[in-house]
C-alpha cells in the first residue's frame, strides 16, 4: 500500500508542485492551504507523514504542528525549511525546501526506517 501524505502549504503553487513530485515517487498525497483543512483531512483519513511548507510563518508552523499532533495520530511531521542546516525544533526531520531530491531521500529513509521499526532515524 502507498504511504500516505498530508502536504500543507499557503502557497498553491509550491503545493501543486511538491505533490506532482511525490505523486511521481509513488506516494499519495492529499495537499491543503489551511489549518482547518489539515484537520478536517486529518479526521477524516490516516496519514503516514505531515509535510509542512516553508512559505507558512514559524509561528503558524508550530500551531500547525500542535493541532497535527492531536488530530492526525502516528504521523510523523516533516518541517521545510528556507535556511539548510537549520532544523525545526518542533518537527520529526527538517528537510532544505529548496532541495526535492532531499526531501524524496528523506521520505524514502524515513518510510525504511518505520517499516524496520526504528522509531527515527539518527
Amino acid at each position: 500500500m502507498a504511504k500516505r501524505i498530508l502536504s500543507v502549504s499557503y502557497d498553491a503553487a509550491l503545493l501543486r508542485s511538491r505533490e506532482m513530485i511525490l505523486q511521481r515517487q509513488g506516494y499519495e498525497v492529499t495537499s491543503v492551504q489551511s489549518l482547518q483543512d489539515a484537520i478536517s483531512q486529518c479526521r477524516r483519513e490516516m496519514f503516514d507523514v505531515a509535510l509542512i511548507g516553508h512559505a507558512i510563518p514559524i509561528a503558524e508552523q508550530m500551531n500547525i504542528v500542535g493541532e497535527l499532533r492531536k488530530n492526525c495520530p502516528g504521523a510523523k511531521v516533516v518541517a521545510l525549511t528556507a535556511r539548510p542546516m537549520s532544523p525545526v525544533p518542533y518537527a520529526d526531520h527538517s528537510v532544505d525546501a529548496m532541495k526535492p531530491d532531499e526531501l524524496v531521500a528523506e521520505l524514502r529513509h524515513l518510510f525504511a526506517d518505520a517499516d524496520s521499526g526504528k522509531a527515527k532515524r539518527v
